[in-house]
Protein backbone atom coordinates (compact mmCIF):
# COMPACT_ATOMS: atom_id res chain seq x y z
CA UNK A 1 0.00 0.00 0.00
CA UNK A 2 1.12 3.67 -1.32
CA UNK A 3 0.97 6.64 1.04
CA UNK A 4 0.15 9.70 -0.84
CA UNK A 5 1.07 13.25 -0.11
CA UNK A 6 -0.34 16.01 -2.11
CA UNK A 7 2.27 18.39 -3.52
CA UNK A 8 2.85 21.69 -4.94
CA UNK A 9 4.11 21.79 -8.51
CA UNK A 10 7.49 23.67 -8.95
CA UNK A 11 10.63 23.68 -10.65
CA UNK A 12 13.74 22.32 -8.69
CA UNK A 13 14.12 26.64 -7.53
CA UNK A 14 10.44 26.75 -6.44
CA UNK A 15 9.11 28.76 -8.72
CA UNK A 16 6.13 27.46 -10.66
CA UNK A 17 7.42 25.80 -14.00
CA UNK A 18 6.81 27.84 -17.01
CA UNK A 19 7.48 24.62 -19.30
CA UNK A 20 3.51 23.61 -18.08
CA UNK A 21 2.22 26.69 -19.13
CA UNK A 22 0.75 25.56 -22.12
CA UNK A 23 -0.18 22.33 -21.38
CA UNK A 24 -3.24 20.96 -19.17
CA UNK A 25 -3.76 21.75 -15.63
CA UNK A 26 -4.00 19.63 -12.93
CA UNK A 27 -6.38 19.41 -10.29
CA UNK A 28 -3.89 18.61 -7.85
CA UNK A 29 -0.66 17.11 -7.71
CA UNK A 30 0.36 14.20 -6.11
CA UNK A 31 3.15 11.47 -5.30
CA UNK A 32 2.87 7.83 -4.25
CA UNK A 33 5.12 6.51 -2.19
CA UNK A 34 5.99 2.94 -2.39
CA UNK A 35 8.53 0.70 -0.94
CA UNK A 36 10.74 0.29 -3.79
CA UNK A 37 9.70 3.30 -6.10
CA UNK A 38 7.94 7.07 -6.35
CA UNK A 39 5.34 7.58 -9.02
CA UNK A 40 4.59 11.41 -9.29
CA UNK A 41 1.06 11.79 -10.61
CA UNK A 42 0.97 8.55 -13.07
CA UNK A 43 3.60 10.23 -15.41
CA UNK A 44 6.54 9.12 -13.53
CA UNK A 45 8.31 6.61 -11.32
CA UNK A 46 11.75 7.22 -9.61
CA UNK A 47 13.06 3.97 -8.20
CA UNK A 48 14.56 3.97 -4.59
CA UNK A 49 17.66 2.28 -6.54
CA UNK A 50 17.73 5.62 -8.55
CA UNK A 51 17.76 7.86 -5.85
CA UNK A 52 21.07 9.71 -4.28
CA UNK A 53 20.32 11.57 -1.36
CA UNK A 54 17.09 13.66 -0.37
CA UNK A 55 17.28 17.08 2.21
CA UNK A 56 14.79 19.40 3.73
CA UNK A 57 14.82 23.24 2.46
CA UNK A 58 13.28 25.38 4.81
CA UNK A 59 10.62 27.78 4.12
CA UNK A 60 11.75 30.68 2.07
CA UNK A 61 9.28 32.61 3.90
CA UNK A 62 10.28 31.07 7.01
CA UNK A 63 5.97 30.22 8.06
CA UNK A 64 5.29 27.35 6.55
CA UNK A 65 5.93 24.52 4.20
CA UNK A 66 9.93 23.32 3.74
CA UNK A 67 10.21 21.75 0.76
CA UNK A 68 11.54 17.79 0.27
CA UNK A 69 14.30 17.56 -2.30
CA UNK A 70 15.42 14.06 -4.08
CA UNK A 71 17.81 13.76 -6.44
CA UNK A 72 18.04 10.93 -8.44
CA UNK A 73 19.05 9.72 -11.67
CA UNK A 74 16.87 9.06 -14.76
CA UNK A 75 16.36 6.71 -17.51
CA UNK A 76 18.95 8.11 -19.46
CA UNK A 77 21.10 8.61 -16.63
CA UNK A 78 21.11 11.88 -16.09
CA UNK A 79 20.90 13.95 -12.42
CA UNK A 80 17.49 15.59 -11.48
CA UNK A 81 16.11 16.57 -8.80
CA UNK A 82 11.88 16.77 -7.06
CA UNK A 83 11.15 19.06 -4.80
CA UNK A 84 8.16 18.44 -2.76
CA UNK A 85 6.23 20.70 -0.84
CA UNK A 86 2.83 19.93 0.76
CA UNK A 87 -0.18 21.93 0.14
CA UNK A 88 -1.46 23.45 3.46
CA UNK A 89 -4.76 22.03 4.93
CA UNK A 90 -5.83 25.24 6.54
Amino acid sequence: MAQTIQIKRTTGNGKPNEEFDDQQKQKSCWVDFYPTYLNVMDMQVINKVDIITFFQSPPASGKCCASWNLIYRDNGGKTRMLSMRTLSTR
